[in-house]
């Protein structure tokens, strides 16, 4: 009785290194793509928008970021993410900036 000879397992280890099927990772769609990143523009106009609670200034930049970071986020094509942040730094630091006014404008009436 005779055996047929075949070849010898593969030697232990690289398991999990080479060429298989490389699926994506999560919210890319399974389409391969990238993911869409955070806005950082976004995040920082809402940090400064904030701030304005501190400072004068601060609700102004938050303003100006939050318009440049939604537009960037519209031109972006979907590789970006982040309005609703935006649009918040633009409301938050106009409603700061409102308040800001109205308050100085009353400290400086009873002077």
């Amino acid at each position: 009785m005779s055996y047929d000879q075949s070849a010898p397992p593969p030697p232990p280890g690289d398991y999990g290194q080479g060429g298989g099927f490389q699926g994506g990772g999560p919210g890319d769609g399974g389409y391969g793509g990238a993911p869409p990143q955070q806005s950082t523009k976004a995040v920082v106009a809402l940090v400064l928008s904030i701030l304005g609670v501190c400072c004068f200034i601060f609700p102004i930049a938050g303003i100006v970021l939050g318009v440049q970071s939604k537009k960037e986020i519209q031109n972006s094509g979907g590789r970006q993410k982040g309005a609703g942040l935006a649009q918040a730094a633009i409301i938050v630091g106009a409603i700061l900036l409102v308040l800001a006014v109205i308050g100085d404008a009353i400290y400086f009436s009873r002077r």
